[in-house]
């Protein structure tokens, strides 16, 4: 997340609790009006969207079309 806050953050996950999740809860603390995407494992019960890895370029498409509206 650069100087100013994107429309939309990618984000990798690999397991609750690490680096990428602790980046998206900080993230939509200091960025609300962003929209968070994780990349990795699907989990029950996380507040973000996740699209499971190796990423499928058509789903991502359609997501960002979505978020981006």
């Amino acid at each position: 997340i650069g100087a100013e806050a994107p429309v939309v953050a990618l984000l990798p996950l690999d397991h609750e609790g690490d680096d990428g999740d602790r980046a998206a809860a900080l993230a939509a603390m200091l960025y609300p009006q962003t929209r968070i995407l994780m990349t990795g494992p699907r989990m029950p019960n996380l507040p973000f969207p996740i699209l499971p890895r190796p990423v499928d370029l058509t789903a991502l498409d359609r997501w960002l079309d979505e978020m981006t509206a």
